[in-house]
């Protein structure tokens, strides 16, 4: 099967960590994700993870703003608002540019 665009992100993603780059144990012990589920999406097996499991990988890989946001559109996600105007209610699938849009 062939990996997602997500998947091969958080593979590209995962390999920058540190010098080494971080494996998929080390991943699913900062996310607290099951190791075989982060392969599944790696590889193109499972798709459309969750807005949450999105925002575990990118805190776990300490991912800046900029990246965060590369990896939620890649999982079909909208980007993150500004923080300053980001209160938290919107995590569905779409919700557009604007806030409340």
């Amino acid at each position: 099967m062939e990996a997602t665009e997500f998947g091969a992100l958080v593979r590209t993603l995962r390999n920058r960590y540190g010098e080494r780059g971080m494996s998929l144990t080390e991943l699913a012990r900062r996310t607290g994700m099951d190791r075989a589920y982060l392969m599944r999406l790696e590889t193109g097996e499972r798709e459309n993870p969750s807005w949450r499991a999105v925002v575990l990988i990118a805190r776990a890989l300490e991912l800046s703003d900029g990246r965060t946001n590369d990896l939620l559109e890649a999982a079909y996600y909208a980007p993150l608002p500004p923080i300053q105007e980001y209160d938290g209610r919107f995590r569905r699938r779409g919700w557009g540019a604007r806030l409340g849009a």
